[in-house]
């Protein structure tokens, strides 16, 4: 049977985006409120469930989710810090797989999440101080 995104009230999500009373811990702090309301998180259905590898052409996914995000949050991590935020989205609940795609997109795989659960995630992980530090 194929998968089709989880419908209101039926998701499995721990948190919802629009709901979240979070703030990133930068300076100046962000509230995730800030970026819901400028639209700063996309989450939309992914075109393709599976990505194949460019050099070995190892199949990877299931991924239902596509998440975009804009240079302004980009600039709310560094690259070099010691977790990767790709990484620190993967260990989120209810999160399956992650695949960086480009600087402002991943896939995700999560079949039980609907978008508003995966832009949750996604905040949840960019809050967390270690993909701001830089190892010393």
């Amino acid at each position: 049977m194929p998968w089709s995104p989880p419908l209101p009230g039926m998701c499995s999500c721990p948190a919802h985006i629009d709901t979240m009373d979070l703030i990133i811990e930068v300076d100046p702090p962000v509230s995730v409120k800030t970026l819901v309301a400028d639209e700063a998180i996309s989450v939309t259905l992914a075109d393709e469930h599976y990505v194949y590898g460019a050099t070995t052409g190892e199949r990877r996914g299931p991924y239902q989710w596509r998440l975009t995000y804009t240079p302004d949050v980009k600039k709310l991590y560094n690259t070099d810090a010691p977790a990767a935020m790709d990484d620190m989205l993967f260990i989120q609940e209810g999160i399956d797989n992650v695949l960086r795609l480009d600087d402002h997109t991943m896939a995700v795989g999560s079949a039980g999440l609907c978008e508003r659960g995966i832009a949750a995630a996604f905040a949840t992980a960019l809050a967390n101080p270690r993909v701001r530090v830089t190892e010393s």
